[in-house]
């Protein structure tokens, strides 16, 4: 059985088949971003270690044990792990982290590792979320171990991707299985809804250890990684010991502590946005529209004073990372690096990593490869698997309303699960913003949705243009989704929070009343320029369209080739970037975006 106090964590000889948005540039084996620490690393201290920390938390320790430790290191991403067993059959994991040598290990470095120890004891102690309990951690090098360390329990589990995907049992086993795990996975995360803070980041600890403010925000640095590993090969000679020295140790990036929203959402692609592309500004704009969307939609008043508006959170519940029984129960949530407190509405009330393979890029190009294929959910198991747990959360919440409220303030169990399937869009826009290699992949998947939802129905005519008063056409697009129609994100359509003109000053010069830069129409406008090329010399308004079906022909085609002209993700994000965007397209890009949030 495959056992784990850590995240990814695998033995030196065996060779991992996942990709992950956080795997780094790598040179040569996995073991390799971890030579520095073995190093250094002072192995013969660890069991001592062990033995004496064991010793001062047992009232009376049983004279003789003895602790040994595995001679097989374990590593994940960003830290390498080394099992010790007592003689008496308890067995506990010291985890070092990949930059845990000198002249890497800096400060930052140091308040995460602090961070995350003592967040998992608040977990432990306020929780019953089953989580590895803590046993001692060190900042510094200055120790025996030579190295910065976190001891804690060791779990006796499998990762939850080993029985997800068991081939060993039936069909209808496997699925009872699986929604188990789901049932119990939506009880045990909405446990940690009870942290409120009023700011997203690291929780900062004071001398006796309690709670004493909100640190910064801590991510892997993407693009920093890329940038040192083109550099690295660019300098490199054919010779095989150039990549032996290469460095690829993990690079983070920090920020804040956030108390907007949006600023938590964006501030990866800010870091982007000085030094980006031509080509890149109109995806880059679409994408900034779109975050302020969404958020208009949850957040209809973004009322600074509204405390405990972020949740503590686990960062990522991906597979490797909940240990579970044989019958699919959790044991344990393991790899709590970089937790903190995020926008309650992308917290415990989401979607689990795994059930969102579909929108993360990283693994469209790791299911290329067969093996990898074969052992993922497809799209539309992935969608059933989604709407089990947005049930299990809605369940959950439904069972602890807020007594203080009175009963009709409750929530249906139809808003909170809305509120789960709406993280779906949130996490794909922030595989956008924080990924740097994938931003136009994951637009390109955003918009190739938005354009299913308002494409015109073949064979339909487009419905009369009618007029302003003013002589302008207005053409109404209303019918390429009915649904969007029907569903109004709180107010969305009504939203008209400005563009953040700290980031977007160079692109929204001449914005309207919305703040997306659409031209004021006049009667020569470019909107009924783009009416006139769909009829030759008269209104549409004054089309008899039933009566005529070669015109209505005509019409139904023009519509559709001016929609396939125009309406594309280049098209509309170049117009956006310049301010040009008109209404037409813009009310199909809002009801089609309105229509997934719903």
């Amino acid at each position: 059985m495959a056992s784990a106090g850590a995240a990814s964590i695998s033995a030196p000889s065996s060779t991992s088949s996942s990709a992950s948005s956080n795997s780094s540039f790598s040179c040569g084996n996995q073991l390799h971003r971890f030579r520095y620490v073995l190093q250094n690393i002072n192995l013969e201290a660890i069991p001592n270690l062990a033995t004496s920390i064991r010793a001062s938390k047992t009232p009376s320790p049983e004279p003789g044990i003895v602790c040994t430790l595995d001679p097989e290191p374990l590593y994940g991403s960003f830290n390498i792990h080394f099992r010790l067993d007592f003689s008496d059959g308890i067995s506990w994991l010291l985890k070092v982290p990949a930059r845990g040598h000198s002249g890497t290990f800096d400060e930052s470095d140091a308040e995460a590792l602090r961070s995350e120890a003592l967040t998992m004891r608040l977990i432990k102690s306020e929780t019953s979320v089953p989580i590895p309990e803590v046993y001692a951690f060190d900042t510094s090098l200055d120790n025996d171990v030579k190295c910065p360390y976190t001891l804690m329990e060791y779990i006796d589990a499998s990762p939850l991707s080993i029985y997800w995907f068991d081939v060993t049992i039936t069909e209808e086993a496997l699925e009872q299985r699986r929604t188990k795990t789901l049932l119990d996975l939506a009880a045990v995360v909405l446990q940690l809804n009870k942290f409120r803070y009023d700011q997203a980041g690291r929780l900062l600890y004071d001398d006796e250890e309690a709670v004493k403010g909100i640190g910064s925000v801590r991510n892997y640095d993407l693009g920093a990684i890329v940038q040192r590993a083109e550099q690295q090969v660019a300098e490199a000679d054919d010779d095989d010991e150039d990549f032996e020295n290469c460095d690829d140790s993990p690079l983070f990036c920090e920020a804040g502590p956030f108390s907007d929203p949006k600023k938590f959402l964006l501030w990866m692609l800010d870091r982007r946005d000085s030094c980006k592309l031509e080509y890149t500004k109109g995806t880059y704009h679409l994408l900034r529209v779109l975050v302020q969307w969404f958020l208009a939609g949850v957040e209809p008043q973004l009322d600074d004073t509204r405390s405990g508006r972020f949740v503590l959170s686990h960062p990522d519940l991906d597979l490797q990372n909940i240990l579970v029984s044989s019958d699919g129960q959790i044991r344990a949530l393991i790899d709590w690096d970089g937790v903190g407190t995020v926008p309650d509405f992308m917290g415990n009330n989401s979607y689990p990593t795994f059930l969102l393979r579909d929108r993360d890029p990283s693994w469209f190009y790791a299911a290329q490869d067969n093996e990898v294929a074969m052992s993922q959910c497809s799209p539309r198991e992935l969608s059933r698997y989604r709407k089990i747990y947005e049930e299990a959360i809605a369940g959950c919440l439904a069972e602890r309303h807020d007594e203080t409220l009175p009963e009709d303030d409750w929530p249906s169990k139809d808003a909170l699960k809305k509120t789960t399937r709406r993280s779906l869009i949130i996490e794909t826009l922030q595989y956008a913003t924080h990924n740097v290699m994938f931003t136009h992949r994951v637009m390109d998947l955003l918009f190739n949705e938005i354009i299913e939802v308002v494409r015109p129905t073949p064979g339909i005519p487009p419905p009369p243009t009618q007029t302003n008063g003013s002589g302008d056409f207005q053409h109404d697009t209303s019918r390429a989704s009915e649904a969007s129609t029907e569903t109004n994100i709180n107010g969305l359509l009504e939203a008209t929070d400005d563009i953040d003109s700290s980031s977007d000053s160079d692109t929204f010069e001449d914005k309207d009343d919305n703040g997306f830069g659409a031209q004021e129409p006049d009667s020569a406008s470019d909107l009924d320029s783009d009416l006139d090329s769909l009829t030759d010399s008269e209104s549409l308004a004054s089309v008899d369209i039933s009566s005529n079906t070669d015109h209505s022909n005509h019409l139904v085609n023009a519509e559709q080739q001016w929609f396939e002209d125009n309406f594309t993700i280049y098209e509309v994000g170049d117009a956006l970037a310049a301010g040009t965007l008109d209404e037409r397209r813009m009310k199909l890009l809002r009801d089609g975006f309105e229509a997934l949030c719903a």
